[in-house]
């Protein structure tokens, strides 16, 4: 197999290349076919190289930024005015055909405006969404979109559909992914004029298994069966964080009632490590920016090493499966299909 190279943003995120680096190096040491160009801030960048002596591994990169994107910043801003940012140069690197995708855990909005300016939208794509994997009963679904677009149309959810369908499936060999759409409630009466005309839309649309409607209390108990999850971004970004908020708290309270005076049985302590492995929010990292022409993956801000690593590795996985250049084929075919059908 062919190298793969990730373009990494060591700035983005709420660590820096305190947790960037060493994920990095861990990721590189479990993956001999992937190299890495880091892009980072001279001082900050070196005085954590010092520590973790990157230098021993060949395929660790290393090209200096003079700026960095806060994480509060304006995106319109940043595209002006954050043209030498580790962020831009990463990106670039990626549209300069040095890389095959590019991770950062920095500014979300900033990441897109300046990925669709260096990167490029697919020609059939009407707005790039964020697709994220959750955890469920039968592995994770993808759920998008998270947060790019908080005002969608039923055609853009319909695109969502098809987007999240190719990245679920990965190869043309797999089964067809199902389609949900995240909604009040399950009956067909129920949901807003949005939602039922984007149901309408995904029903009809051959290509895509549509199952119908899945409330947000049933996105992670496997009561609904779906590969895909579609929402608009208000929605779907509200949901994320709230589903994120109590896992966290679940799992702390869990840990605190386990190390309360007393002890726990051995046993014990060895399901709730399960448990918390299964559901923890680092497990499941790495939101893939789909609809633009090259592979751009989000990693949560406050992502730990374990987090980024798993953001490296959906990069990875997103860019061996071509799934830019499948979206737009997933497009054109409906397009084409639409073109030829009945009027």
């Amino acid at each position: 197999m062919s190298r793969l190279t990730l373009a990494v943003d060591a700035m983005g995120g709420d660590a820096g290349p305190s947790v960037v680096v060493p994920a990095t190096l861990r990721y590189l040491g479990d993956n001999p076919d992937v190299g890495v160009i880091v892009f980072g801030e001279r001082r900050q960048l070196d005085a954590c190289l010092a520590r973790h002596q990157p230098e021993a591994i060949s395929r660790f990169q290393v090209e200096y930024a003079a700026q960095s994107v806060a994480d509060d910043e304006v995106p319109s801003a940043a595209l002006r005015n954050k043209k030498k940012s580790s962020l831009w140069a990463a990106l670039a690197a990626v549209a300069e055909r040095r890389a095959d995708a590019c991770v950062s855990g920095g500014n979300t909005g900033a990441m897109m405006a300046m990925a669709i300016k260096l990167l490029g939208v697919e020609s059939l794509v009407d707005r790039p969404a964020i697709c994220t994997p959750l955890p469920g009963v039968n592995g994770c679904c993808y759920a998008l979109d998270m947060g790019a677009n908080v005002d969608c149309t039923p055609v853009q959810l319909h695109q969502f559909a098809r987007m999240g369908s190719v990245l679920a499936q990965r190869s043309s060999a797999d089964r067809k992914p199902s389609i949900a759409l995240l909604n009040v409630g399950t009956e067909k009466t129920k949901g807003n004029k949005l939602v039922k005309q984007a149901a309408e839309l995904i029903s009809k649309d051959a290509s895509l298994s549509y199952a119908g409607f899945v409330e947000p209390d049933r996105l992670f108990s496997g009561a609904v069966e779906a590969d895909v999850v579609v929402c608009d971004g208000f929605v779907g970004n509200m949901t994320l964080k709230a589903a994120e908020g109590v896992a966290r708290r679940m799992i702390q309270r869990m840990l605190e009632v386990l190390d309360e005076p007393g002890g726990a049985e051995p046993q014990w302590l060895q399901t709730a490590q399960v448990i918390r492995s299964e559901f923890e929010p680092a497990g499941f990292n790495g939101a893939v920016l789909v609809g633009l022409r090259h592979v751009v993956v989000k990693s949560h801000g406050s992502a730990d090493e374990n987090g980024f690593y798993w953001a490296l590795e959906n990069a990875a996985m997103a860019a061996r499966a071509s799934v830019p250049g499948r979206v737009g084929n997933s497009l054109a075919a409906y397009r084409a299909e639409r073109a030829h059908g009945p009027h």
